[in-house]
């Protein structure tokens, strides 16, 4: 999956992530979180990232992008089933390039290489979240993408959720528990 990219006198090239990349990975999602200001949200653990990559259990994967053996943006990704559909959605999870780096092609061609990745695992669409405000949004619509007007994205954090568990009110919530610690 490999390729070398020339744009702007830039070489870069697009691969998948590699066990070695374990810690640029970490440092460029650590970077990431910074920018946006979500420090909070992450550990750069290199050994966490490896096993969460390439670990009997992978949550996830990574395509990188190169410039002279360096790397300088990584595109997050996993599979994502819906109940309905026969094939899975691939679930963009971050997308960041270093600024020093930025608007030379390299996250279009990170775009591109999930779309090669997409189609020949055969899945339904390519779905990502991006705030309102993210100037990114001018990428994901040149690349194709389309907002969904008419969907909100709702999410519970852990607080909600121990909230949320404690307000069953039926003899279920035994026979969930159970279910939950069977192997």
């Amino acid at each position: 999956m490999e390729e070398a990219i020339s744009n702007r006198n830039q070489i870069f090239s697009v691969r998948l992530a590699e066990p070695r990349d374990g810690s640029a990975i970490a440092a460029l999602k650590y970077a990431l979180q910074f920018e946006e200001g979500n420090r909070h949200t992450i550990a750069p653990n290199a050994e966490l990232w490896i096993e969460r990559l390439f670990g009997p259990d992978r949550q996830f994967e990574a395509l990188v992008a190169e410039h002279n053996s360096r790397m300088v943006g990584t595109l997050l990704f996993s599979l994502k089933y819906y109940t309905g559909w026969p094939e899975p959605a691939v679930y963009v999870q971050d997308l960041f390039v270093e600024s020093a780096f930025r608007r030379r092609g390299i996250a279009l061609q990170l775009l591109c290489h999930l779309a090669a990745y997409a189609k020949r695992q055969n899945v339904a669409h390519i779905e990502l979240v991006v705030h309102p405000q993210n100037p990114a949004r001018h990428l994901y619509e040149y690349a194709g993408f389309v907002g969904v007007e008419e969907a909100l994205t709702y999410v519970g954090g852990r607080a909600m959720i121990s909230e949320l568990a404690e307000r069953r009110t039926d003899d279920s919530a035994e026979s969930t528990d159970r279910a939950t610690h069977a192997g």
